[in-house]
């Protein structure tokens, strides 16, 4: 919803397309530097620790948006808040789903997540244009505040949430990046494999010899 309704909302205000796209550009930024942050505060604190005071914070932000769009530093500070502080909802909702759902319902379960999730995706334009139409892009940009706390509160209060912790492992603050670059990179299958098959991934030794492939295939296409 926030890249329809802070554009709309600065545009309603007057602001020129230069400035839209540098609040929207701030909001991503910071959306993209808070997500791992937070993602890891949430490994280390627990999800109720950190959505509950997420959603305050990035409700302040929008909120902050919707009454001065017409200011351009409480603009760009609401925005780099909204984004930085978007709670980080649907990771936290998937790693409930082995404390929730049977064994044999897992799979299900996470399709009825990605539905939802879609749905969200869908509604979300429909909600903004009916606000827009009703009043003004600024009760979108409500609305879009006291829907992130509704939606945070019901998650954040429940039990397997409250209860949830992340599983003990090593970590570092580069995370994936310390891998070699090859290593993330997968080799192209040069035919398709049935799923019983034993692997003939270059990785892995080969059926016929039980040793590994003398080259490794490049990472380049």
């Amino acid at each position: 919803m926030a890249a329809l309704t802070i554009p709309l909302a600065l545009r309603r205000a007057g602001a020129s397309y230069g400035f839209v796209g540098t609040a929207a550009g701030t909001f991503a930024i910071a959306a993209a530097i808070g997500a791992p942050l937070l993602g890891r505060a949430v490994d280390r604190w627990g999800q109720a620790r950190v959505l509950a005071p997420t959603a305050v914070m990035a409700a302040a932000g929008f909120i902050t948006v919707a009454l001065a769009p017409s200011h351009k530093l409480p603009v760009l500070v609401g925005t780099a808040l909204a984004g930085a502080m978007t709670p980080p909802l649907e990771p936290c909702l998937r790693v409930l789903w082995p404390d929730i759902a049977p064994q044999d319902r897992l799979e299900s379960a996470y399709a009825l997540d990605s539905i939802a999730q879609e749905f969200v995706f869908v509604a979300g334009p429909l909600v903004v244009t009916a606000c827009v139409a009703a009043r003004s892009p600024t009760l979108a940009l409500l609305a879009q505040a006291l829907l992130g706390l509704l939606g945070v509160i019901v998650v954040a209060t429940a039990a397997p949430s409250r209860h949830w912790k992340a599983s003990p492992h090593a970590s570092h603050w580069l995370g994936p990046l310390r891998s070699p670059p090859w290593s993330l990179c997968s080799p192209p299958s040069p035919e398709p494999v049935l799923r019983s098959a034993p692997s003939t991934s270059w990785w892995s030794p080969t059926p016929s010899t039980g040793q590994r492939p003398a080259e490794r295939p490049s990472c380049s296409p």
